[in-house]
């Protein structure tokens, strides 16, 4: 192949791709990576935030902080876990908080009296227990309980147990839960409490009579207003 002034001498060339801008193929030197850009103000938020209990915009500074401090070689990671670990400690404590309030279980004294008021498995009621709250439900699974001193809008005036045997429906299981809650509050001694109590009840379910064998029948008295007296009490 014809050749340029001087190949002769000079001898063969290595082809390669030179870089734009370059006429003579070398590569410019890289820029020498920067100085460290001091502490991340978003990892300063997070660690602050956390320490403040602002479980929603914490973490979100703290995992910008992390990916900023990574992208730019920033100081501050401590500080961003810090304050993810404080907003994941803040959340614990917040959810045991409103579990404590929403499931508080109600105490008994020694005579079986609730004592101290909150929630009650249904199956665990008994006559003589104070109610708030009593509403009318296809199903009820927990009743909040309060000792009878309080103010309640129902108390559970007696309870009696339906016949062995199958489901026998629905419509049965309530006409007899009516007739009996009717005679049995009837033989109350008299009291204002239960002069002004309409006769309510908690029945078993197909379900629960099929799978707990339930054949309760809770007899209550609600009432228009709260009282702070009860229907029971010389029963």
């Amino acid at each position: 192949m014809g050749t340029g002034p001087g190949s002769e001498e000079q001898g063969p060339r290595t082809p390669r791709h030179g870089v734009p801008g370059d006429e003579h193929g070398v590569a410019p030197a890289s820029p020498a990576p920067s100085e460290s850009e001091g502490t991340s103000g978003f990892a300063i938020a997070a660690f602050v935030l956390g320490l403040l209990g602002a479980v929603v915009l914490a973490p979100i500074f703290g995992i910008l902080a992390l990916r900023r401090i990574k992208k730019r070689g920033q100081g501050g990671r401590g500080l961003a876990i810090a304050g993810l670990a404080l907003s994941g400690a803040w959340t614990l404590v917040i959810a045991i908080g409103i579990g404590s309030v929403v499931f508080t279980e109600a105490e008994r004294d020694a005579g079986g009296d609730v004592a101290e008021g909150g929630d009650l498995s249904v199956f665990e009621v008994q006559t003589g227990d104070c109610l708030q709250g009593v509403t009318e439900t296809e199903a009820a699974l927990n009743v909040e309980a309060v000792p009878c001193e309080q103010p309640h809008d129902a108390e559970v005036v007696a309870d009696f147990e339906l016949p062995e045997g199958d489901w026998p429906g629905l419509e049965p299981v309530i006409a007899r839960a009516e007739e009996r809650c009717a005679q049995l509050s009837a033989g109350l001694p008299p009291s204002p409490a239960l002069e002004d109590g309409e006769i309510f009840f908690y029945h078993p379910t197909e379900q629960s009579w099929d799978t707990v064998d339930d054949r309760e029948v809770l007899c209550l008295l609600t009432y228009p207003q709260p009282r702070t007296d009860s229907a029971t009490d010389g029963a």
